[in-house]
């Protein structure tokens, strides 16, 4: 009798992928039913905007498997929209990937059209393919190809859904064109999704503005502590194992900052490290808390997340004087971006956070004086932008950074154009919107800020 195959641990829970065991479908969250809506609508165009390792790109392609899925960090300029697009419908394009065959019995996506027809209509030539035919003799512009393409999808009653993952990735004025050129297919039959982060909301919204009637914003939300605690569910029946009253599922949730990814790395650790199971289990076992919970989570900090908050909390180098200090209730004596990060930590610390709360924190819980003329003398709105200034460059360029100039008039948010790597991410930003937002975008860096900070705020 061939013996059951039992399953690794990191099989179940797997970090930064689509779990087969553990996806959750979040069916009770509004904006989840909204985005399952909006990706369905002919001619709109749809950013989807959310922080990062929530889980967007995994519900947009689920929600519309056979989409047209391209990624944003390989389109560096305009023309790599298009070749990607073609070869998403198996149109060849040449070398340079600006122009393709015209005869279209070499496309690959006639074949797919005589499948979806099923009939003698299917031929090129036939009523629905006439957009197809056009009497080409020879090559054409690839964007030319791929509207046909779309066209005579949306012809025979096909959908065609062309998601850009991470849209922010791109540079800008390759962003531009490409909103452009989806407007352009949206025209002809196609939905266009971008998925990007909240500090690009007011770009994408911006550029398809002009799209009045056919144009969604989606805001994909953080996960709530209960949606998460679903994931640990699964995962613990799956592998046989008991969490008495759900407890632990619970604790690793709160701790997640409403990251799905978070979330599976913690019970991962959870049940590999602290429990010592690596494999699902033959008979129930019940699993056991650690020695030290706050030792557990210290332990999981992300090494990464933790270089970049000390980058963020030393600030830019120092020039001229030292810094201000500024006396706190504990004793603790900070400067002023120290004094920020200890706020944020006091506030919870919680994604995003308004610069009137970083206020509230710092001169009713921190500072020995906390009137007004102290809080005046910390100029936080500058020492902000001076932190999205850094959050904006990777970290191998922070040693090519200028030195701190606290008078500059620096710009609210990252200069993207002046970035060594297009595909960086930042992990901080503040924003003068809605009265000044300063956004954590990266939940492991929130979580390195509650626990591996102690050493850095003294």
């Amino acid at each position: 009798m061939t013996s059951k195959t039992l399953l690794p641990v990191d099989k179940v829970f797997v970090p930064g992928l689509d779990s087969e065991y553990t996806h959750v479908e979040r069916d009770n969250a509004p904006q989840v039913a909204k985005i399952r809506q909006y990706v369905h609508q002919k001619g709109y165009l749809i950013p989807v905007v959310g922080p990062t390792k929530m889980g967007k790109t995994v519900l947009v392609t689920r929600t519309v498997p056979d989409a047209f899925y391209i990624d944003g960090s390989w389109i560096t300029e305009a023309k790599d929209f298009w070749v990607r697009l073609a070869a998403k419908l198996d149109i060849p394009t040449s070398q340079n990937g600006s122009r393709t065959n015209g005869d279209t019995s070499k496309w690959g996506f006639k074949a797919k059209l005589d499948l979806i027809l099923g009939s003698a209509e299917s031929q090129f030539g036939g009523e629905h393919s006439r957009v197809i035919a056009k009497g080409w003799t020879s090559d054409i512009p690839a964007d030319q190809a791929v509207t046909a393409a779309i066209k005579a999808l949306n012809e025979v009653d096909q959908s065609a859904v062309i998601i850009i993952d991470d849209f922010h990735y791109m540079p800008p004025s390759v962003r531009a064109h490409v909103v452009a050129s989806l407007k352009g297919l949206c025209a002809n039959g196609a939905t266009g999704v971008l998925i990007t982060l909240p500090h690009h909301r007011n770009e994408a919204v911006t550029q398809i503005q002009d799209m009045i009637g056919r144009n969604k914003v989606a805001t994909l939300e953080g996960w709530t502590p209960s949606e998460l605690e679903e994931i640990a569910k699964l995962g613990f029946k799956k592998l046989n194992l008991l969490d008495p009253n759900g407890s632990f599922g619970q604790i690793l949730a709160q701790e997640s900052y409403g990251s799905p990814q978070l979330m599976q790395a913690l019970c991962l650790s959870f049940v590999r490290d602290v429990n010592a199971i690596k494999e699902e289990q033959q008979e129930p076992t019940e699993l056991v808390a650690p020695e030290s919970w706050s030792e557990f989570f210290q332990e999981q900090v992300d090494e990464r997340a933790f270089e970049w908050l000390e980058t963020l909390v030393f600030g830019p180098p120092v020039r001229g004087q030292d810094r201000r200090v500024f006396d706190l209730q504990d004793g603790r004596k900070l400067d002023g971006y120290q004094l920020i990060f200890a706020a944020l930590k006091a506030g919870g610390p919680v994604l995003s956070t308004k610069v009137r709360d970083l206020k509230h924190i710092i001169t009713t819980q921190l500072l020995v004086n906390g009137a007004a003329d102290e809080y005046a003398r910390l100029n936080a709105t500058t020492k902000l932008k001076q932190l999205t200034k850094i959050a904006s460059r990777t970290l191998s360029a922070q040693h090519e950074d200028d030195l701190e100039n606290e008078d500059d008039d620096l710009p609210a948010v990252a200069q993207e154009e002046a970035l060594p790597n297009n595909k960086h991410q930042p992990l901080f930003e503040f924003t003068t919107r809605r009265s000044g937002e300063i956004d954590i975008l990266e939940p492991y860096l929130a979580y390195a800020l509650k626990w591996a900070s102690d050493g850095l705020l003294i």
